[in-house]
């Protein structure tokens, strides 16, 4: 094999641009996966940066929705104490949420004893607009407390209103064609589902007014209506002045 190389240098030649080629192949490989190394630190270093900014514009954007909330909250110049009375709402023993509705309206008040009809488990619980639980709400979300005319659902942390309260109670109820509305109604274009809303809102009053709701001579859905202070320390006055009275 020795005489062979020496007799044939074109082989020795042909041999050596292979070799050549080998290691420019090899060279080439290596600062390719060098480049890549250096586009992959790149390229986290820029979604960490993108990560942040994003972060940052959201702390932002909430601090100035609690700050407007706060501003609006201020206007309202109300008799109680909303704060109190809103915490006191969620309390640690019951998170459920709170369906605000028109206490004087009959389509209301429907709405009121179909969704219970639908919620044996008893998801949800209810107030009227007129009640100082569901106003001490109301303002808790910068909302004006006597001029919300909408249908609300509060929970612990946030509320929704009109089309969109209503696409997700519908959606938590225990029928499965409900069930299937109110996910639809949820993604939903906004325009269409309000404007449905807004209609039927509306001319509410069309099927009439009143101050009650469904009968609960047992005391069976006491506990499905979140009490109302006023109510509760009138109550407590009355029973007070009754009991001296008895007493005399």
């Amino acid at each position: 094999s020795g005489s062979w190389f020496h007799s044939s240098p074109s082989h020795l030649e042909q041999l050596s641009t292979s070799s050549r080629l080998f290691v420019a192949s090899y060279q080439n490989n290596d600062m390719d996966n060098n480049n890549n190394k250096k586009n992959d630190v790149v390229t986290t270093a820029a979604q960490q940066l993108v990560d942040a900014v994003n972060q940052k514009k959201h702390k932002q954007k909430k601090k100035g929705l609690v700050t407007k909330a706060n501003e609006k909250q201020e206007e309202f110049a109300v008799d109680f104490d909303w704060k109190s009375i809103s915490e006191s709402v969620f309390s640690e023993n019951d998170q459920r949420p709170v369906i605000l509705f028109d206490g004087v309206c009959n389509l209301c008040n429907g709405g009121v004893n179909f969704v219970m009809d639908h919620d044996p488990s008893a998801k949800f619980r209810f107030a009227s607009l007129q009640t100082t639980a569901a106003q001490s709400l109301l303002i808790r979300d910068g909302r004006h407390p006597t001029q919300t005319q909408t249908i609300v659902l509060v929970t612990p942390h946030k509320s929704h209103t009109g089309s969109l309260a209503v696409a997700k109670i519908c959606s938590q109820l225990e029928h499965a064609l409900l069930k299937t509305a109110g996910q639809v109604g949820q993604v939903t274009p906004k325009w269409i589902r309000e404007g449905i809303f807004k209609v039927v809102s509306k001319h509410r009053y069309m099927l009439g007014e009143n101050d009650s709701c469904r009968l609960d001579l047992d005391g069976e859905y006491s506990s499905r209506f979140v009490s109302d202070p006023s109510v509760v320390e009138d109550l407590a006055t009355t029973t007070t002045s009754t009991a001296t009275k008895s007493e005399e």
